[in-house]
């Protein structure tokens, strides 16, 4: 599922882990781990992290939203890939939205690998070309910029 965090800093809600029989742990519930703007969220996860007293006074100030279709039911992927990191490969949360509705999804995305994954899944032109133009955006952000010294030689 999808939710918008609105804040300029990471929020997060640990794993929960139970002791299995044979003395290890067993991960039972994955983390969560919001950075600004939109994030993929496992629904188990979610489940658990939406109930703690931070995660539900963000909800109650608007902070932090989840992202739902037209008829207010959250969006949500049938299909979330992600490697042994947690960096997600394939993931189809755009297709039952509206190209308007996708669009403003993908602007306020700052996750290269969820605009990556959409801009691989999703067929639709103007999203794909949304999900370059946002990530040619985080590019350039992420290019140290140069020093006033440099700029005058150039």
């Amino acid at each position: 599922m999808l939710v918008n965090w609105k804040q300029p800093r990471i929020l997060r809600h640990p794993a929960i882990r139970k002791l299995q029989d044979d003395g290890t742990w067993l991960q039972s519930v994955p983390a969560v781990m919001l950075t600004p703007g939109i994030n993929e969220v496992d629904a188990k996860a979610w489940e658990v992290a939406s109930k703690t007293k931070l995660f539900v006074h963000y909800l109650k100030t608007k902070d932090l939203e989840v992202v739902k279709y037209a008829d207010g039911k959250p969006v949500t992927s049938d299909k979330v890939e992600r490697d042994e990191r947690g960096q997600i490969l394939a993931a189809d949360h755009l297709a039952k939205l509206s190209d308007d509705e996708a669009l403003d999804v993908i602007r306020q995305t700052t996750r290269e690998d969820l605009l990556k994954a959409w801009q691989d899944v999703d067929k639709r032109p103007k999203i794909r070309r949304a999900c370059d133009d946002v990530l040619k955006k985080l590019d350039e952000i992420g290019k140290p910029r140069k020093s006033a010294a440099e700029e005058r030689r150039s």
